[in-house]
């Protein structure tokens, strides 16, 4: 019986040995403290992580200088990740960071779909989170979606879930006839009267602009934008949109949906959205969710 029992647990040693020694392959993710991205980006790099001398090199350039207060990295406690992918014209994009331990790396997984546009494009991201570890490898790789679309956006989640503590605010959304273009920069978050009259288009139309649009007193009130490229010719079937705000990680969740276009538009479609929000509190981030729902 002893020796029955010996056997048993030289047995169960090994198994247990066998398991240890294999390689542990779990990630967990990252958390993006900020972000922002788009197609036809007039700054470009490639992917990679960025280090604080060349971010200054690359903001030196005059297209690239507004990406110093849109990311505002703390080079000391935080990295810049970018990401740069191909497809169409009315493709979409986005990425996520995972970090495994067991190999000492990072996974930057870059989610890509396709559009249905027959010329070229590209998409442009960068995020920002928090220092990574020294000695470890960044790797990138990248999924086109263009067939498991749908069956992604059941299973997949932001990179901020909405959490029961948010507190939902009031919006109004108003229409800005075009006077802020969103076919480069789809991302606006505007505080200031300074803020607001730099974004307004800077051709021919920037007259008609300054004296036709409505007053917006940001002393209230702060300007929140994004312009979506969709398969709709016009306002995209199903829209919703909300704004909340997470006092524990000091961030506003501009969260914005619409339903999946049964059929393609054929020419170009291009939607803009803009609400008038609470004047929003300097120290907090803004994060942008921008989702096509299944029918």
């Amino acid at each position: 019986m002893t020796i029955r029992c010996l056997f048993f647990a030289l047995v169960f040693l090994s198994a247990a040995l066998s398991v240890d020694a294999q390689p542990q392959t779990s990630e967990t993710a990252v958390r993006v403290l900020r972000e922002i991205g788009g197609r036809d980006f007039s700054c470009t790099t490639d992917s990679g992580v960025m280090t604080k001398a060349g971010f200054e090199k690359l903001i030196s350039d005059k297209q690239c200088a507004d990406l110093k207060s849109k990311l505002n990295v703390d080079f000391e406690k935080e990295s810049l990740i970018g990401f740069r992918a191909g497809s169409d014209c009315h493709m979409q994009a986005s990425a996520k960071v995972f970090q495994n331990d067991a190999a000492k790396k990072y996974v930057v997984k870059v989610d890509v779909k396709y559009g249905g546009c027959r010329a070229a494009g590209n998409y442009q991201g960068w995020l920002v989170v928090e220092k990574l570890k020294p000695g470890y490898t960044v790797e990138f790789t990248e999924r086109n979606l263009k067939k498991i679309y749908t069956e992604w956006l059941e299973k997949d989640v932001t990179y901020f879930p909405a959490k029961p503590s948010a507190e939902n605010l009031e919006t109004k959304q108003i229409d800005l006839k075009g006077c802020i273009q969103t076919n480069v920069v789809n991302e606006f978050v505007i505080k200031t009267q300074y803020q607001y009259l730099k974004s307004l288009r800077k051709d021919a139309g920037n007259y008609w602009c300054v004296q036709n649009l409505a007053p917006i007193d940001f002393e209230k009130y702060s300007l929140l934008g994004i312009g979506m490229t969709t398969d709709y010719c016009t306002v995209p079937r199903g829209l919703e949109y909300k704004l909340s705000k997470d006092a524990e990680n000091k961030q506003y969740l501009f969260s914005v949906s619409y339903l999946q276009a049964e059929q393609l538009c054929r020419r170009l479609g291009h939607y803009d959205l803009w609400l008038l929000v609470p004047k929003l509190e300097e120290d907090y981030s803004v994060k942008f969710d921008l989702q096509e729902r299944p029918n």
